[in-house]
């Protein structure tokens, strides 16, 4: 996705809040695994709903932390002590560690699914090579959704396929993307230094966190002559109600259907699940802007910006017009109620004015289309493309 830079965070790892009255405190200082967390971003950054932008995680967020046995990496480590001497639980696996920050934004503790402590420790000169990846899956979900051991473990990764979308939800912010409530933005750590973790060094392990997806956002506007058009009613306007990215006929770049693609917790690396599914949003609240004479600039800075998750892919791009994939927009005319464009498919990628054609989304990358509805069609008009802030798709005009 672009180059990440990594953010210094002044996070601390904590023992978790017992629910247990008057526990003694853990073993021995160093033992039991800590972690710190930021996440790897550009210096400028946008804001979505359900994906996450900025170098912290919110609160209330959960990691997964997974451990390899630091000798033989192809197994998960297995902690020589699994009792301590504290009235505490305790880990007798280093598969799918869970680490909470409902404590505030940089407080990290090792609790289990209902928030009592819950530590792994090491003892002697035991390590483990640390892998982790967000958001959490439960230990039932972990049963059936994390694959293989220790440095070859995976995660399954299916995409939300139907979502709604509150354009309204950044209203006067021309920057920050309207996702779905229920998008998950997969992230793993990326570990540059081969984070090795044991008593006889440190147990605290500093996670550095990547976006595994891209993101695909988009403006759509109005023309003067559209609006125009109906400017003898004026209650009318044009309203963008959702938008569909779907194979073409023949095209097989996305592959969303079941069994899902899995990301490798090593490296972030996805292999694709099987071909087909499309990605469907409805919108509500979406009034788009008209433009002034020669002048688009007013109306995109004054327009919502929608969007959703999507796959790292290469995108199709040899000239055929039954293969790579499609979007269609779905926009309708307000106070008459008609539909106002024909449910047609705009190829991707788009064919943009600077012939600057996008042909792949880049994990962690922010791909914007700037749309222009002409009346009855569409066109891009640019795309920019920017490092999980934003990155410009192009402009699209539709006649």
């Amino acid at each position: 996705m672009k180059q990440f830079f990594v953010m210094a965070l002044a996070a601390a790892a904590v023992v978790g809040c017992s629910k247990k009255e008057g526990a003694p405190a853990p073993t021995g200082p160093g033992e039991q695994l800590n972690i710190v967390t930021s996440i790897a971003t550009s210096p400028s950054q946008s804001v979505t709903k359900s994906s996450i932008d900025g170098s912290t995680l919110p609160v209330g967020s959960v990691i997964g932390v997974h451990l390899a046995d630091g000798t033989t990496t192809t197994n998960d480590f297995t902690p020589g002590n699994t009792s301590g001497n504290g009235n505490y639980l305790y880990y007798t696996s280093g598969r799918n560690v869970r680490f909470s920050n409902a404590a505030g934004a940089n407080i990290w503790a090792s609790v289990d699914e209902d928030e009592n402590t819950k530590l792994l420790l090491f003892q002697n000169s035991e390590t483990a090579k640390v892998y982790a990846y967000y958001p959490y899956v439960t230990e039932e979900e972990a049963a059936t959704v994390l694959e293989g051991n220790g440095d070859a473990t995976t995660l399954q990764i299916p995409l939300l396929l139907t979502g709604a979308i509150d354009a309204s939800t950044y209203d006067g912010d021309a920057v920050k993307v309207a996702t779905a409530d229920d998008e998950k933005d997969y992230m793993y750590h990326k570990d540059v230094s081969e984070t090795v973790v044991g008593a006889a060094t440190t147990t605290t392990a500093k996670l550095v966190m990547n976006h595994a997806l891209a993101r695909v956002a988009f403006i759509v506007y109005t023309s003067q002559d559209a609006q125009q058009a109906i400017q003898g009613d004026g209650t009318s306007y044009y309203r963008l109600d959702g938008y569909t990215i779907k194979n073409k006929a023949q095209g097989a770049d996305l592959k969303l259907n079941a069994p899902y693609a899995k990301m490798a917790l090593k490296d972030g690396t996805i292999t694709p699940g099987a071909d087909g599914g499309q990605i469907d949003r409805t919108i509500t609240n979406y009034k788009m802007q008209k433009n002034e004479v020669g002048d688009g600039v007013a109306a995109i800075g004054a327009s919502s910006k929608v969007g959703n998750l999507v796959y790292p892919i290469s995108i199709t791009n040899d000239g055929s017009k039954s293969t790579a994939m499609e979007v269609v927009f779905h926009i309708a005319r307000v106070a008459t109620g008609d539909i106002a464009n024909s449910p047609v498919g705009y190829a991707i990628p788009f064919t943009v004015n600077s012939g600057d054609n996008v042909t792949k989304w880049e994990a962690g990358k922010s791909y914007t289309y700037t749309v222009k509805f002409t009346g009855n069609s569409l066109s891009i008009e640019t795309v920019t493309v920017t490092d999980w802030v934003e990155a410009n798709g192009g402009d699209m005009e539709i006649e």
